[in-house]
């Protein structure tokens, strides 16, 4: 539809310019509510044309404390894997099914953290892959989508001072990526 057209070409804008300003003056992270984030992300990025895929939100994600983020970085980010948990499931057997985005609090070492999690049963990932998908042009697709990629994922959560991991229990078995951030 023409709204969802133009919340994305705002979105690439907003992020574009996010981006310049990230690079040039460094990490400017800011209390940032996990929710909305992935609210918004859904918003946008199931839009593409996956029809037979559900997002499903866990009610839970309200009752986590904000993180310090980017806020638009982290919606790329979560967007992003959104993205290709979309991919995973249509190239399943089936072609459909659900992607189930969650977050927790945890404290390790005396620091309280968020776990953002993006469940997907898709074609899942093997084991040997597992450890190079956030290589620079590493990529398990065939054909590359051109989308911004595993690598700057992981290289912007590190960058604010969280991680990305990845976990399959082999190939036709899905895959969850976990985005862990500071809270706020």
């Amino acid at each position: 539809t023409l709204d969802l057209l133009e919340a994305q070409i705002m979105d690439v804008d907003q992020t574009l310019q996010d981006h310049h300003v990230f690079s040039r003056y460094g990490r400017h992270l800011i209390p940032t509510c996990v929710g909305s984030v992935v609210e918004d992300a859904v918003k946008v990025f199931m839009g593409t044309g996956h029809p037979d895929i559900v997002p499903r939100i866990s009610a839970g994600l309200g009752d986590v404390p904000d993180v310090q983020a980017h806020p638009v970085i982290l919606k790329q980010v979560i967007g992003n894997l959104i993205v290709n948990a979309c991919e995973a499931i249509a190239m399943s057997a089936t072609g459909r099914g659900e992607i189930a985005i969650g977050a927790e609090s945890v404290t390790a070492d005396g620091i309280r953290w968020v776990r953002i999690s993006v469940r997907d049963g898709g074609i899942g990932i093997a084991s040997d892959a597992l450890q190079h998908l956030f290589e620079r042009g590493y990529s398990t697709k065939r054909a590359s989508s051109g989308g911004i990629g595993l690598h700057w994922c992981a290289n912007v959560i590190s960058a604010m001072d969280g991680n990305l991991r990845a976990d399959s229990a082999g190939l036709g078995r899905g895959a969850t990526f976990t985005v862990t951030l500071r809270a706020a």
